[in-house]
């Protein structure tokens, strides 16, 4: 395994365990190399952050595909994208918190790198199923550069606020049937929203 492939691996181990709080010092001593290698395949912390980012979202990518192509009509896409959004981020609750670390980095080209090659290709993803959902009047029309962020908004905030949602509901995002079943709500409450059958 080569040294950066073992930095990514420690790097990714750590979030899982700790979150984005993570040091390059801890990287390198889980990972077994010494932390001047850190430096050497990625340059800086967030730059590390950044490629652990981009090999995650490469899973996300396929994963969300396989949902937005499944057989049958806008619900069934809509949901299984909606479940899968946060059944990813059950797996791994750092991811939002890391993204908008991302996202809010004083260089701006780690944002820029983000939407580019990150969330833009999911975004355009929901869109696509969005759309043909209207076509087909399965769904009602809305604007995309409003429903989509709310969307995606649902399905993070209950892992970026996990303590709060402790504390105010009793209940751990980070519990897999917490976790599941949060995602079948949230399958459905997109669901109900959006659908034309509410109007009728």
């Amino acid at each position: 395994m080569s040294g950066r492939q073992a930095l990514l691996d420690a790097t990714l181990e750590l979030l899982g365990e700790s979150g984005a709080q993570l040091t390059l010092r801890e990287v390198a001593e889980r990972a077994g190399v010494r932390s001047t290698l850190v430096h050497y395949h990625f340059g800086s912390r967030d730059e590390l952050l950044s490629a652990a980012l981009e090999r995650i979202s490469g899973q996300v990518r396929e994963q969300l595909g396989a949902a937005a192509a499944l057989e049958g009509g806008a619900e069934t896409r809509l949901k299984a994208i909606v479940r899968q959004v946060v059944r990813i981020f059950g797996a791994h609750p750092y991811l939002p918190r890391l993204a908008i670390e991302q996202v809010l980095a004083p260089d701006h080209r780690s944002a820029d790198r983000f939407a580019a090659e990150i969330a833009g290709p999911n975004v355009r993803l929901l869109a696509d199923v969005l759309a043909r959902g209207s076509a087909s009047g399965e769904l009602r029309r809305v604007d995309p550069h409003h429903c989509i962020p709310m969307i995606m908004g649902t399905c993070a905030w209950f892992f970026l606020a996990a303590p709060l949602v402790e504390r105010l509901f009793g209940l751990s995002p980070g519990d897999p049937d917490t976790a599941e079943a949060f995602a079948e709500h949230a399958a459905d409450f997109v669901w109900r929203a959006l659908s034309t059958e509410a109007e009728a």
